[in-house]
């Protein structure tokens, strides 16, 4: 019986990934491990992938430091110790396998699309409903920043606030992966759009189309005497409901896209829940094809660009989550797992 035992630990091929034991800063927490199995395509409705890139979430920094605290059973599993967990969920790459349901790619395809949870590695098992060829056009560290940023914000933009021509749209944390896709998906419609990011940002804002800017270090967006908006996609949400409803048209309302003060134990959740039903309609991240080619096609006809702040190495995974995790970045922050 050992013999068999060594003889299948022998034949089990191995990859590289970042690895998470425990919360806390990434640094500290994640760690590149050469020892991790290779997935194994076991499904008729997956493929696997290779992956070349992928890109940082605010989940991803979340789930690191653990934070709300309420979220760690998710994050951690049912004992909130977040052991051997393998974050990420934008997926970049060439296809190596495909189980016998999909019919959509083939293998050597260059691919993007979704997971659940294990993007930053060498490979990864991708449901074939949410994969798609990439198009041509777009890099391979295009398509990784705009999986899950760029849904987000078309599922906001179009989905849940129908942003339509002639209306004023706030987006607040307008310079982040999400704000820089919601401005150039705004202006498409024909919106009006003020951007709140800080002043260092306000060449990028304008540059997409940002009809006006408000720095937040200097002024507070909710304090307006005149301005109202028909909608606020609040990417940040740091500021109480009480306070930014002020701002809004009578029949306006708010989209939120934020954990918000994540130092408290619920962060922003109960403030989503209660006001919900009538002025929080929640955007919907649903990485399905068809998600997939909207966001795709916006960027290939040029609509919309994907905005890239920084492009990490795979070893340099933690930096980049940390990076993510200080609110510094502008537009999405890529990890580049195969180099060239």
């Amino acid at each position: 019986s050992k013999r068999i035992f060594h003889r299948a630990l022998s034949t089990t091929v191995m990859m590289k990934a970042i690895v998470q034991n425990g919360f806390g800063p990434p640094q500290e927490v994640m760690q590149l491990d050469h020892q991790v199995p290779k997935p194994i395509l076991k499904r008729g409705d997956q493929v696997l992938v290779k992956i070349h890139a992928t890109s940082v979430n605010t989940p991803d920094w979340l789930a690191a430091y653990g934070v709300p605290r309420a979220l760690r059973p998710v994050f951690g599993g049912l004992l909130c110790r977040a052991r051997n967990r393998i974050r990420g969920y934008d997926v970049a790459g060439v296809v190596e396998q495909v189980g016998s349901k999909v019919d959509h790619v083939q293998v050597g395809d260059e691919v993007m699309g979704s997971i659940e949870e294990g993007a930053f590695a060498e490979y990864a098992l991708v449901p074939g409903k949410n994969v798609i060829r990439k198009p041509d056009k777009i890099s391979m560290e295009e398509a990784a920043g705009a999986i899950m940023s760029g849904i987000t914000a078309h599922s906001a933009i179009y989905e849940a606030a129908k942003v339509q021509q002639g209306q004023h749209i706030l987006i607040n944390g307008a310079s982040g992966s999400i704000g820089t896709f919601a401005i150039q998906m705004a202006k498409a419609q024909g919106a009006t759009v003020t951007a709140v990011c800080s002043g260092r940002n306000a060449a990028l804002v304008k540059s997409l189309g940002a009809d006006y800017v408000v720095d937040y270090t200097k002024e507070d967006f909710t304090a307006s005497e005149t301005t109202r908006y028909d909608i606020i996609l609040d990417n940040v949400l740091n500021r109480p409901y009480e306070e930014t409803k002020k701002v809004l048209k009578e029949d306006g309302f708010i989209v939120p896209n934020s954990a918000g003060d994540t130092d408290k134990f619920w962060g922003s959740l109960p403030q989503m829940i209660i006001h919900k039903p009538k002025n929080y309609p929640v955007p919907d991240c649903n990485p399905s094809r068809e998600n997939l080619q909207k966001v795709a096609g916006l960027i290939t006809s040029k609509k919309v660009k994907v905005v890239i702040d920084r492009v990490f190495p795979f070893e340099q995974t933690p930096e980049a989550v940390e990076y993510m995790a200080s609110n510094r970045g502008k537009g999405n922050i890529i990890i580049k797992i195969q180099q060239d």
